[in-house]
């Protein structure tokens, strides 16, 4: 997402927000408001976001990248 890589981070969460507001079934929307909150240091916040991401049937490589966000969720917790 645009916002998410200028580092508008809260540009992009407003948006995001109104997205899962208006599709509240579609996990994209889900992932990458769990990557926000990521970068913003709100781990728990993301990874509830990550999981309902999951839950809606996010796959291929979406899927992935949720993998991979949950992993470094875990990590970062860790340090």
């Amino acid at each position: 997402m645009k916002k998410i890589k200028e580092g508008n981070l809260e540009g992009a969460k407003r948006l995001l927000e109104r997205a899962v507001r208006i599709t509240p079934r579609y996990p994209d929307s889900y992932y990458y408001l769990a990557k926000v909150n990521y970068l913003e240091g709100r781990y728990a916040q993301a990874r509830s976001l990550a999981k309902k991401s999951l839950s809606l049937g996010a796959e291929g490589n979406l899927l992935d990248n949720i993998l991979v966000l949950v992993n470094d969720i875990h990590d970062s917790e860790q340090q």
